[in-house]
């Protein structure tokens, strides 16, 4: 081969290479940031339900599990000045994508309420009030993630309260209520 053969294919290759480095720098800086569940919910709330909701705002997300209360950073949205009818249709929305109610995180009032509901590591609030010059509801739904590993907080009996258990005095063991009643 000849010299400037050579020459003209390194300078091609370099110029290639460089061009592929500048894509695939394009390409990594347009991948989408990473969604938390909890985001990746609210989203889906917004775009399925014909309301006219607010933008993801974060927020803060005070939920209890069983005596102790955390603070997570999450992410919520809004409407306001809705009917009965679409406040149940919001609620209904979660109930539908396999949440679960949550009784610690649930609170109930002539003006405002709350409740809580939690599938899996995704905790939820849905806060309603009414409006008391024309009974419309203003609607908050709030999200986060909460993650606790099991082993972590126990009663006076020393049950793993994360795993569900609790002291049953009649048999003096821990159990799950929900899977043996504790009587003898």
């Amino acid at each position: 081969m000849n010299k400037l053969l050579i020459v003209s294919l390194i300078a091609v290759a370099i110029t290639s290479a460089a061009c592929s480095k500048t894509e695939d720098q394009k390409i990594k800086n347009t991948l989408p940031p990473v969604i938390e569940e909890s985001e990746a919910f609210l989203i889906e709330t917004r775009s399925t339900l014909p309301l006219n909701f607010s933008e993801i705002t974060p927020t803060e997300v005070k939920w209890i599990v069983s005596d102790k209360g955390y603070v997570l950073n999450g992410q919520q949205i809004s409407i306001r000045q809705i009917n009965n009818q679409k406040q149940q249709s919001i609620a209904d929305f979660i109930k539908n994508n396999a949440f679960e109610t949550n009784a610690y995180n649930t609170t109930a009032g002539t003006v405002v309420w709350q409740t809580g509901y939690q599938r899996g590591d995704i905790v939820c609030l849905l806060q309603s009030t009414v409006n008391e010059i024309d009974s419309s509801y203003d609607v908050d739904l709030s999200c986060a993630v909460y993650k606790q590993l099991i082993g972590g907080d126990k009663d006076e009996g020393g049950c793993l309260i994360a795993a569900g258990y609790s002291w049953c005095e009649a048999k003096q063991k821990c159990l799950r209520t929900w899977e043996e009643e504790c009587t003898q």
